[in-house]
């Protein structure tokens, strides 16, 4: 079986016709609510701490681990916290990928020391 993630992504809202003002202000502190959950979901309080293992042998005697904090939500998967990574806190970080799907298995890698995809 295969596991494919999902994202979800925000649509600009359909004009809408309210019957009264009452309708209205439901209508509002709903999408206040909508929106207040959603910029919950990548708080500062919601970071999860990645450990990857770097080795350089042109200038590392040995591996080492290197440690960096991500935003997180439950959609996410370790592919999206390694190019979290690489696009706003490491540009030197490389890794491979290709598909995203679980397919191709490009992204293999040791995760918690068990072999597994990224995606």
């Amino acid at each position: 079986m295969t596991t494919v993630p999902v994202t979800i992504t925000k649509s600009q809202p359909k004009a809408r016709l309210y019957g009264d003002a009452a309708e209205k202000a439901a209508a509002e502190e709903a999408a206040a609510a909508k929106s207040a959950e959603e910029k919950a979901i990548m708080t500062p309080q919601r970071m999860q701490k990645v450990d990857i293992l770097r080795y350089d042998p042109e200038k590392d005697a040995e591996p080492y681990l290197q440690s960096y904090e991500v935003p997180f939500n439950e959609t996410m998967s370790v592919l999206d916290a390694l190019m979290y990574i690489k696009d706003n806190l490491d540009k030197h970080l490389s890794f491979r990928w290709s598909c995203r799907m679980a397919i191709c298995g490009s992204c293999g890698m040791m995760i918690g020391g068990v072999p597994k995809l990224a995606w």
